[in-house]
């Protein structure tokens, strides 16, 4: 986060893809690298420098671990808004840990959810905020834009759709792709933070 500031609002994050942030350090453990593939970790600095602290963990869905973090971030600066962010494959994880923790944090943002899970995600009955955020034109086999439509319709789950990007991975899937929003990073910040922002 940004020094000597008082953030308003966390951001927990869970990487996609294997769900490791893959930490390495030097030999007197100083943090030396970290994966910064992910989406959201390719925005810390962004999200930091605009009244964010931005964490980011092993993808889990352990309420014990993620409330853990949320104690700490209360303690240290009370009244802060917690929001647990997951992408792709860690959106099993933000959507299990909706219904673990609803109401224990301000809300849950799950990008390019997984088909798989997004089919039986209900919001109807939970309190904190919850939202799904899609590239249009992803190309993952396991994130198809239609499933999570299909869910944001059925259960009145707020659905932001964003367009454009570029496809650097041959891997459809992968960080730097339609389905990461590779090139378009300032309209996914902007779209995450005025949804965050709004009451």
């Amino acid at each position: 986060y940004k020094k000597d500031s008082k953030p308003s609002y966390a951001l927990i994050n869970l990487p996609g893809g294997d769900g490791d942030v893959h930490i390495k350090t030097t030999e007197d453990k100083k943090l030396k690298s970290f994966w910064g593939w992910n989406t959201y970790t390719r925005m810390q600095k962004l999200f930091a420098a605009n009244d964010y602290y931005v964490v980011t963990i092993n993808a889990t869905d352990n309420p014990n671990k993620i409330r853990a973090i949320v104690k700490a971030l209360q303690s240290e600066f009370g009244g802060i808004k917690i929001y647990v962010a997951g992408i792709s494959r860690s959106t099993r994880n933000t959507m299990s840990l909706a219904k673990d923790m609803d109401g224990e944090v301000a809300g849950f943002i799950h990008a390019s959810s997984m088909a798989d899970t997004v089919h039986s995600f209900n919001t109807e009955k939970l309190v904190s905020k919850n939202v799904f955020i899609h590239n249009r034109g992803d190309a993952c086999k396991g994130t198809p834009f239609s499933d999570v439509r299909y869910s944001s319709e059925r259960y009145g789950t707020k659905l932001i759709a964003l367009e454009g990007g570029d496809d650097k991975d041959t891997y459809a899937c992968g960080p730097f792709t339609l389905h990461g929003f590779y090139q378009i990073e300032p309209d996914f910040y902007k779209a995450t933070n005025d949804w965050i922002k709004s009451e």
